[in-house]
């Protein structure tokens, strides 16, 4: 996985709301990059909720929040209908995301991705990266801690 202070990789995808340019919102935004191993899946999609419900706590802290993995774009649409998602969830083709931001693969390569969460600080480096299913509080805190951080360049 990239480390904290890295530039992060520019990547373009289609998604749920179009398509994604991440070059749309350095410099404006604050970015999370929720990468997740598949759609319709219970622990899945009791995190992308968690960040759905916190949707007015990222606003307040001038956040997107991006879902990411492989599945068709239609898996996508239906799944983001389903859970009521208004954030965008990307389709990772030939998983290039994956491999941009080297996440890896989990369970002994069972599935294509690890379940991994990444912050973009305004100034378009890595402020947080970190596998596993992590907390909105977690992923705040640290989106409140890189405002405060300018890294060498």
């Amino acid at each position: 996985m990239l480390k904290i202070g890295e530039r992060a990789p520019i990547f373009t995808a289609e998604g749920t709301k179009g398509r994604f340019d991440l070059r749309d919102y350095l410099g404006k935004k604050y970015i999370v990059l929720i990468f997740y191993p598949r759609n319709h899946s219970s622990l899945c999609a009791k995190q992308l909720s968690a960040a759905r419900d916190a949707k007015h706590q990222y606003s307040k802290l001038n956040t997107i929040v991006v879902g990411i993995n492989q599945a068709s774009l239609q898996d996508h649409m239906e799944f983001a209908l389903k859970q009521h998602y208004d954030f965008p969830l990307l389709h990772d083709e030939n998983l290039l995301i994956n491999r941009l931001y080297e996440v890896g693969n989990a369970f002994m390569r069972l599935t294509r991705q690890q379940r991994s969460v990444i912050v973009i600080g305004k100034d378009g480096l890595i402020h947080y990266a970190e596998h596993g299913p992590r907390s909105n509080d977690e992923i705040m805190e640290a989106i409140r801690l890189s405002s405060k951080v300018v890294y060498p360049k």
